[in-house]
């Protein structure tokens, strides 16, 4: 499970956050575990697919809340 990545906004779109995603996925492939993360920023969904994520289910948070995306990527 990849609990939380953040980068600050001066550095986004560097590629700092894929590369600290790909150490993770580097680990639990490492192991033959599989991945899971959840987001509810639109735009992180495409990079998560481009990194082997696929959306396996959405939800809406109640009253009002965020869009969710979780997403699973296979083991290695």
């Amino acid at each position: 499970y990849l609990h939380f990545v953040g980068v600050r906004s001066a550095y986004q779109g560097k590629g700092w956050g894929g590369a600290i995603i790909r150490e993770g996925l580097a680990r639990a492939d490492a192991e033959g575990l599989p991945s899971w993360l959840e987001t509810a920023t639109p735009a992180n969904v495409p990079l998560y697919q481009r990194l082997g994520f696929v959306t396996q289910v959405e939800w809406d948070i109640p009253k009002g809340g965020p869009h969710f995306w979780g997403m699973m990527r296979p083991a290695a």
